[in-house]
């Protein structure tokens, strides 16, 4: 399994438009990364996905976040 999960990585990271990908557990432990994503991220990027998700309640689909920066 941990071998699909690294190919599922490198084939969004290496995805048109795509600089940097990251991905982590509900707790904010890194389970990967790829290209310019930075794994002490993690943390801040999990607190911001479980925020999402109170959002819309009733959406039974993990949230999927998309930074876009001009600054890197």
């Amino acid at each position: 399994m941990e071998a699909t999960f690294d190919n599922r990585l490198n084939e969004i990271s290496e995805a048109p438009g795509v600089l940097g990908v990251l991905c982590s557990d509900h707790q904010g432990l890194c389970l990967g990364v790829r290209g310019k994503a930075v794994n002490n991220n993690c943390g801040l990027i999990a607190n911001i996905a479980n925020l999402v998700s109170e959002i819309e309640p009733q959406n039974e689909e993990e949230p999927v976040i998309l930074l876009d920066s001009n600054n890197l």
